[in-house]
């Protein structure tokens, strides 16, 4: 075996990510999973395997020598300084020079680096190598099993009786537990886009305040009859003027203000209550579908749950009835005057066919000026900006009067595109008040019913201003529908099955069989965690070991392989039971806003007053908490943080210690601590780890020293799994390696 490389004094940075903390470590080649059919035979007790002869039972075979293309999984092959990894311009001398071969990627690994067949799993604590080959798919059903015991490539280890592999269809798709392949969504998602996706969208939430959107809509069927026939009224008023005519007209006119007012109420209520129904099922469907890395990077702007919302809101409070309103206004208005005087109903419609069209045309065309006016005025900033970051070269090359002459072209362009864009605008309108008065004189010319017909034209005219008006809103909640559709498809696609069926008593014992991903790379990793023992995860970046959280959490599901607790596959219970018996802790927790108490308190909403003290007591978070203005009440505001970054931890353990979980998940939790509050914090999480199964995610030195046992995943394979104070004195192990890089 080459010897194992000296870790540079380059500093270690502990803003980065892990692959980039470990610039001397040369990231794994991805290894292509071999489907089921192609996997090679598992051989037989007894049978001679690639590496060698079988072991004789109850002794530890010899560690066979490692081939020149398995790079991999050897800590001290894989271990090597890489020229462009390295954070400074010399690269670290390798122990090793001579290049090693890549390993092809349909090629399955070599042998010697499998666990022979019939290998005696190794005690806890102890450090095994194993030489032979188990031959087995991670998608056979004799995976590669690692127990409480330590191995460096892999432990042996006995499945539970009750945990049935998952069934799979024959495309090798993991099936629930009601027998569908994959994962189902709990809402159905609108594949429509545009308005389609709008309507799609509120529509369901509508329907719960139907008394609302009914009765306004019976408002505005009244008033779009009010406003169709006020032309008969005004006519009926001064052709000749009569008293009770004024009267007539004025009380239509008055009873329309007051149905439209009620009718704008009623929607406002409903769109109202639909928009917070509409926000609350998105945000839902974020936590419970949504992917961790996109709540981890923050993909996700408040916009889509604030603006979007609110724009298909207005869909349905202004936009649509308004919209509506002359659109149908028009329609019942030609009616009345087909039945009353057909030639001003003539008039009438090809006027608002004349202007709407007109209109229409000319804003389009304003629109494209307006986009080419943008665009020069962007040209002439940026030019600006580039004129100015390059004021020493122009000094130095005399190119003052080029750079003056090329900065006053761009300024004639500008110009000339925004005064193009106004004069088209100023052009549309007079043409839409050119096809206005033309349609009024016509009117006043048409003998005996000019009133009507004056009236008719100016209400039809109007009405279509409106309306177009309304009409350029339209885009704005197609956009918004398309997007909030999007957010609903963007899902982990774990749901609850058809037939969930809640967990046993849980006591905290975890089994991860074949777990198989493409991203993260996960080649059939299988591990069992004993309830109670405290497991450290640790890899390159952290992808492989915020998965296998995240697979526990049920945020996301691995394409195969199953994950059990105690014995019971999750993937069959409800994603809520699932994670009633997990308590997490983050880096940076997230306490929202209220009082301190019901920060805690929502570990476990029932609780009473005094366990949420006991939990604080046990987080040792009572003795600042008191000393608050308002103590256990004071508020919470995580835009004016009034605790440290320490204190909101302890509040999260407390939080924590309130659920009460048999298994805790550690997400760097005592990491990036300040030194003054350390010995605080880590106070607070062995209190919480006590007596409960915990995996623990950090990058932290003494976090993972204070673990049980540790599992370095590499490559999508478990490639380390031991006591840490073992694998620490042994020099050729990754964890010493990774230790010493960071000086602990």
């Amino acid at each position: 075996m080459p010897s194992r490389p000296t870790a540079p004094d380059t500093p270690v940075r502990e803003d980065l990510p892990w692959d980039e903390q470990l610039p001397w470590i040369e990231v794994g080649t991805p290894r292509r999973r071999t489907p089921p059919s192609a996997a090679p035979a598992r051989p037989a007790s007894g049978t001679p395997s690639a590496s060698g002869p079988p072991s004789a039972p109850g002794t530890q075979p010899a560690p066979a020598p490692l081939p020149a293309s398995s790079s991999s999984l050897s800590p001290a092959a894989a271990l090597v300084p890489t020229a462009n990894m390295a954070p400074t311009a010399n690269p670290v001398p390798t122990a090793d020079p001579a290049p090693t071969p890549t390993e092809p990627p349909t090629q399955e690994h070599p042998a010697s680096l499998q666990p022979q067949a019939g290998q005696a799993a190794v005690a806890p604590g102890g450090v095994g190598r194993s030489a032979g080959s188990t031959g087995a798919s991670p998608r056979t059903a004799s995976p590669r099993t690692a127990s409480a015991g330590t191995s460096r490539t892999g432990t042996s280890g006995t499945t539970p009786a009750n945990a049935a592999p998952p069934s799979t269809d024959p495309g090798g798709r993991r099936e629930d537990a009601s027998g569908a392949a994959g994962q189902g969504e709990t809402h159905p998602v609108p594949r429509r886009g545009g308005l389609t996706a709008a309507v799609d969208l509120i529509d369901p939430h509508l329907r719960t305040h139907r008394w609302s959107v009914l009765g306004a809509g019976v408002l505005l069927v009244l008033g779009i009859w009010m406003l169709a026939v006020t032309p008969l009224a005004l006519d009926h008023a001064l052709q000749p003027p009569t008293r009770d005519g004024a009267l007539l007209l004025g009380g239509l006119l008055a009873l329309y203000g007051l149905v439209a007012a009620l009718r704008t109420a009623l929607l406002e209520r409903a769109g109202a209550r639909a928009a917070t129904d509409l926000r609350g099922r998105l945000l839902q469907h974020l936590h419970r579908h949504g992917s961790p890395e996109d709540r981890a990077e923050g993909t996700m702007p408040p916009t889509r749950f604030t603006a979007d919302v609110a724009t298909l809101r207005d869909l349905v409070a202004g936009t649509g009835p308004c919209l509506a309103t002359g659109v149908l206004t028009l329609m019942a208005l030609l009616v009345v005057l087909v039945l009353n005087a057909p030639m001003t109903a003539l008039l009438v419609g090809v006027t608002a066919a004349v202007y709407t069209l007109v209109v229409l045309l000319g804003r389009r065309r304003v629109a494209a000026r307006e986009q080419r006016a943008a665009a020069e005025e962007r040209t002439l900033t940026d030019l600006t900006q580039e004129l100015l970051d390059a004021r020493g070269t122009i000094r130095a090359y005399a190119l003052e009067d080029p750079a003056s002459e090329g900065l006053a072209a761009a300024g004639r362009r500008a110009g000339a595109a925004r005064a193009s864009a106004r004069r088209a605008r100023a052009l549309v309108d007079l043409a839409a008040t050119v096809i206005a008065v033309a349609a009024a004189v016509t009117a006043l010319l048409s003998g005996t019913d000019r009133v009507l017909a004056l009236g008719a034209v100016t209400l039809a005219v109007l009405l279509m201003h409106r309306a177009i008006g309304h009409l350029e809103e339209l885009p704005a909640a197609a956009s918004a529908g398309t997007r909030l559709r999007d957010l609903l498809d963007h899902s982990s696609g774990v749901a609850d099955p058809a037939e969930a069926r809640e967990l046993d008593q849980v006591r905290g014992e975890i089994t991860l069989q074949s777990l198989t991903a493409d991203d993260p790379l996960l080649d059939g990793l299988t591990a069992t965690v004993p309830a109670g023992q405290h497991v450290a995860l640790l890899d390159r970046d952290g992808r492989e070991s915020a998965a296998l959280l995240a697979y526990l959490m049920r945020s996301a599901a691995p394409e195969y392989g199953t994950v059990l607790l105690d014995g019971q596959d999750i993937a069959g219970a409800p994603v809520a039971d699932v994670r009633a018996h997990l308590a997490v802790v983050e880096r940076e927790p997230a306490l929202l806003t209220g009082t301190v108490r019901e920060a805690i308190r929502a570990g476990r909403p029932e609780a009473t007053d005094d366990e949420v003290t006991r939990a604080a007591r046990g987080a040792r978070a009572d003795g600042f908490i008191v000393m608050l203005a308002g103590g256990y009440d004071t508020m919470i505001d995580p835009r004016d943080p009034v605790l440290t970054d320490g204190q909101l931890r302890r509040i999260a353990i407390a939080r924590a210690l309130l659920r009460d979980a048999p298994v805790v998940l550690l997400d760097r939790a005592g990491d990036d601590v300040a030194p003054a509050e350390q010995a605080e914090v880590q106070h607070a999480l062995q209190v919480l780890m006590t007596g409960r199964t915990a995996l623990v995610r950090s990058r932290e030195a003494h976090c993972v020293l204070a673990a049980d046992r540790v599992l370095w995943i590499d490559g999508g394979e478990l490639v380390e799994d031991g006591a840490p104070q073992v694998l620490a004195e042994d020099p050729d192990s990754w964890l010493s390696a990774w230790l010493e890089h960071r000086g602990a």
